[in-house]
Formats: C-alpha cells, sequence, structure tokens
C-alpha cells in the first residue's frame, strides 16, 4: 500500500504481527510513505511503546506528517536521481580515460571532452581540440582533409543524423597538422549529459589494417 497508515492499539489490530509485539512492545504505529513518482523511496514512521500507552492521532496532525512525507519522498527521489547520474558519469568517465580508441564530445559548436588517444590520433594538444571557436565540422571536415564541398556535405549530415538519434558508422580519412593521414573508422551517436544532447565520436585507426587489405588485394590479382 502507498497510502498512510494509522493503528493506534497494535495489540487489538487483527492484522498486526503478534511477532512483532513480542520483539518490539508497540502500542500504536502511524507509517506514511514517501512516494517520488509512484514508487516508495522510504518510510516515515511514529508511535507509542511500552508504558507510553496507545494514542490517538490528532487528524491535523496526520495530515502534517503525511504532507511532510510526501515533500521527503519528493526529496528523496531527487537526491537518488542526483547519486545515480554521479556515478553513471563517474562510470562514464572511466570508460572514457581508459579507452584506446580515440573519443571526442561535442556539442554542434565544438569539441568540449577528447580523451588521450584521441590527442594522440589526431596530433593535436587538448587544448586545440576543446578551444573556443573550434569546429566539430572542422575538426572532421576541411580542417584536417583536403576535402571538396561534396565531403564537407557529408560530414554535415552525418553529424545531424547523429544529432537527430540515428547513430552513424563509417571510415574517414583525416589528416593530422604535420601531413600524416590516417584512416579511421567512425562512430558517432547522441549522448546526455545533464538532460543537455552531445555529440560522440569514437575513431579507430584502421590505417595499417586498410594498408594491408589493399596489399593482399594487389597481391591476389
Amino acid at each position: 500500500r502507498q497510502q498512510p497508515i494509522a493503528i493506534p492499539d497494535c495489540a487489538a489490530h487483527p492484522l498486526f504481527p503478534r511477532a512483532l509485539l513480542e520483539k518490539m512492545p508497540y502500542r500504536s504505529l502511524f507509517v506514511f510513505p514517501m512516494i517520488h513518482e509512484g514508487e516508495t523511496a522510504g518510510l516515515l514512521c511514529t508511535g507509542t511503546f511500552g508504558s507510553e500507552g496507545r494514542t490517538e492521532m490528532d487528524e491535523a496532525v496526520f495530515k502534517v506528517l503525511a504532507d511532510l512525507a510526501g515533500n521527503a519522498g519528493i526529496s528523496l527521489g531527487r537526491l537518488r536521481a542526483q547519486l545515480s547520474l554521479a556515478d553513471s558519469e563517474t562510470r562514464y568517465r572511466r570508460s572514457f580515460d581508459e579507452s584506446l580508441d580515440a573519443i571526442l564530445v561535442g556539442d554542434q559548436s565544438r569539441f568540449i571532452m577528447a580523451n588521450d588517444a584521441a590527442v594522440q590520433l589526431l596530433g593535436r594538444s587538448l587544448g586545440e581540440i576543446t578551444a573556443p571557436g573550434g569546429d566539430v565540422r572542422g575538426f572532421l571536415g576541411p580542417a584536417l582533409l583536403p576535402a571538396e564541398e561534396a565531403e564537407a556535405a557529408i560530414i554535415r549530415e552525418r553529424i545531424l543524423g547523429a544529432f537527430g538519434g540515428e547513430p552513424q558508422r563509417f571510415e574517414w580519412r583525416l589528416v593530422r597538422p604535420d601531413g600524416t593521414a590516417v584512416q579511421a573508422a567512425v562512430s558517432l551517436s547522441l549522448v546526455r549529459f545533464h538532460d543537455r544532447p552531445f555529440l560522440q565520436g569514437i575513431f579507430r585507426d584502421i590505417t595499417a589494417a586498410k594498408l594491408a587489405r589493399e596489399e593482399t588485394t594487389l597481391l591476389e590479382r
């Protein structure tokens, strides 16, 4: 039940557990559930014990305690949600930092996070990658590629698709500032932090694997 319970005389109540009376000398018991979004987050209990005797509870006091339990339920629910979010973000950050694949997170204007693998893959410092005024499209398009307009349009389409909730997977050729080229398998998806949408890009260096495939193809001809 998710309704307040009033038992002025525990011993006389037909449903009150006899075993509980033997362990604790309950005389009266009043229970107020703390409800949050349809779930019981806890119980607010009061009553009398032993020599205190049984007691009735004034209707006004009963209502005050019921309202107090309701407010406490909302507060407990929010606290649990915050703790769950913090735990989720901690686990995400751990996997983010430890990933061997390059991971970048940003909004539609710039990247706000990049792990060590991303710094190595892009050949840029963390400050360069996350600097205000940076451009997500630029890192995947013209800023790293000798790209044609058609290629830049493909990147824009991929980013918009990911922000629309459709994960994007494709291969792309990145060019570092020193001119070295990297062939990457790219995965773009939408992630949320504090109810805000962000673009997450995971890049895996497949340069060696792609070169090996091309050499094998040439040998088989």
